[in-house]
């Protein structure tokens, strides 16, 4: 199973500068901010920044959550082989016994009656 990973990308940069030049004087050389507007800027700018990090740790989360699913799944198969394999193998080897047992078994027979 293949997982990909892919993270929107928010566009805050753009945002905030949309959001500060929403209201602003201009002189030749210089932009002049009110305090007020510049502050509800900046606290826009946070909590977008925060709501893109919050999203981003769940995303992630989800995301490697989801390959140590899959890996513990195909750890549980591959034991489950191992299991079945050893109980095949300790059942030949029982089987192997028996016959052995029951040829020697004959052979001891042979041997008394001749």
């Amino acid at each position: 199973m293949k997982e990909s990973f892919t993270i929107a990308k928010p566009h805050i940069a753009e945002e905030f500068s949309k959001a500060l030049f929403e209201d602003f004087t201009e002189t030749p050389s210089t932009y002049t901010f009110n305090k007020g507007h510049f502050d509800k800027s900046i606290l826009k700018l946070e909590s977008a920044a925060m709501a893109r990090e919050r999203s981003n740790y769940d995303n992630y989360s989800m995301y490697y959550e989801n390959l140590l699913r899959v890996q513990l799944q195909l750890l549980y198969q591959r034991e489950q082989e191992n299991k079945s394999l050893n109980d095949q193998l300790q059942d030949a080897a029982n089987n192997c016994d028996v016959e052995v047992q029951c040829q020697l078994a004959d052979k001891s027979r042979d041997l008394l009656m001749t």
